[in-house]
């Protein structure tokens, strides 16, 4: 059935930002996006105690403190902490 259907759809994009309208099929997105909103940043480097609104952000920061570059240049003997300084040094 069609209508069935389309109230999955509905059901699946109920999460709306209450600042800016857009929808999110998960909670856990829509919790990183208010964020952006509120500017918290509940994640904290247990270094230097600095602060980031996202878990990734954080765990990319972490490689800043540990002599840890995972990104290895398949041209010479670079290596580089992230993926996108890498990238422009190739």
């Amino acid at each position: 059935d069609d209508s069935d259907s389309e109230s999955n759809d509905q059901n699946r994009q109920q999460l709306c930002c209450n600042h800016c309208q857009k929808k999110f099929r998960r909670i856990d997105m829509l919790s990183r996006h208010i964020r952006r909103h509120t500017g918290e940043k509940p994640f904290q480097c247990d270094c230097c105690h600095r602060y980031f609104s996202r878990r990734d952000h954080l765990n990319t920061h972490r490689r800043t403190h540990a002599d840890v570059k995972p990104y290895k240049c398949s041209l010479c003997r670079y290596a580089a902490r992230r993926q996108d300084v890498l990238t422009r040094h190739i």
